[in-house]
């Protein structure tokens, strides 16, 4: 095997990445999400290398509308994929459950932990860890709530159990 084998197959994949419409992986990302009445709307899509981004989205359930979101970027790499949620304003009929905005979400996915998304946020409702199961279909969050999220919106925290470390866990088993 040739020295050279190895690096332009890495080369090919990168040039693959980057030429491929990613703009079919977001559409059936959006096709997945409607099977559990999630959907996108309003959108404004742009692919650039290995990036996709998106501007302007409504997000919805079951028809009502629950945030709109300024900017969210989709990074395609061969190892892992990260998907970035910027500039989050809730629904203003949802405040009493939540803060109004939600600065940044963090979602990524690497080929060593196949069968896991990670999902991270730290801001105003305070430090969020999860993860998303496929295997399983289990979503687990873990929630370290702000002192706001705590005194202000304490009925989100209803909702999800007291661990012992001061912390709130939710879990979600999808369909």
């Amino acid at each position: 095997m040739n020295k050279l084998t190895p690096v332009l197959l890495i080369i090919s994949l990168l040039i693959l990445i980057a030429i491929m419409p990613k703009n079919i992986l977001y559409y059936k990302l959006e096709s997945t999400i409607a099977k559990q009445q999630v959907y996108i709307n309003g959108e404004k899509t742009k692919d650039i290398l290995n990036l996709f981004y998106i501007d302007g989205a409504k997000i919805y359930y079951q028809d009502i509308k629950i945030a709109n979101i300024k900017e969210m970027s989709f990074s395609l790499m061969i190892l892992f994929n990260n998907i970035d949620i910027e500039g989050i304003k809730i629904n203003r009929h949802l405040n009493e459950f939540m803060p109004r905005e939600i600065n940044d979400i963090h979602i990524s996915h690497n080929i060593f932990s196949p069968t896991t998304i990670n999902i991270d946020s730290i801001g105003n409702i305070g430090e969020l860890k999860g993860h998303i199961d496929l295997l399983s279909k289990t979503l687990l969050i873990k929630l370290k709530p702000s002192k706001i999220l705590k005194t202000k919106y304490n009925k989100i925290l209803s909702m999800m159990k007291k661990d012992n470390k001061g912390g709130y866990v939710y879990e979600y088993k999808f369909r």
